[in-house]
């Protein structure tokens, strides 16, 4: 297993992708399900581990992927110096914790809408995040004799479920 930067050139409609990797440009496919779990965009710069590609029509396309991590560029200034890049990964938890601070108050349905993954996996992002007190979350019942929770809501604190009350 190799592990390279690659960068995401097609993704196809049923949700696989095609990258180049940007040592040698060998192509790699990337199957849906890793697609999804990374939220990789066409584009997209990532770090992605390689397998060799046991296909038997493998011929133009050597490698899979087995993991892909999105990697996010940002511009790091010095007053003397011109802008450097720096690379850092942006891991689905971050960008989960992005997601309730854009929507303010959302589902985890809404929050895997928006981070582009799995309803599990963005709720068990939620619940880390929950757990490492980046986010309150709200437990919504339809009713009284349920065992679990109709759905739940994530707010960055608890008194943004309060609404103006919270803030007196």
């Amino acid at each position: 297993m190799q592990t390279v930067e690659i960068y995401i050139s097609h993704i196809l409609d049923s949700g696989c992708a095609f990258a180049a990797r940007t040592d040698d440009g060998e192509q790699a496919f990337v199957p849906a399900s890793v697609v999804k779990a990374s939220g990789a965009k066409e584009g997209d710069i990532a770090t992605a581990k390689l397998i060799p590609n046991t296909h038997p029509n493998n011929a133009a396309t050597p490698w899979v992927a087995v993991h892909v991590a999105r990697v996010a560029v940002h511009v790091a200034r010095s007053e003397n110096q011109a802008p450097a890049p720096v690379r850092q990964e942006v891991s689905l938890d971050d960008r989960a914790h992005q997601a309730v601070e854009e929507l303010f108050l959302a589902t985890t349905a809404e929050v895997s809408k928006e981070v582009g993954t799995d309803v599990h996996l963005a709720h068990n992002a939620l619940l880390r995040l929950f757990k490492a007190g980046r986010v309150a979350k709200a437990d919504v019942y339809a009713r009284a004799d349920q065992e679990r929770a109709s759905y739940c809501i994530w707010a960055l604190a608890a008194n943004d479920f309060l609404g103006e009350m919270g803030n007196e």
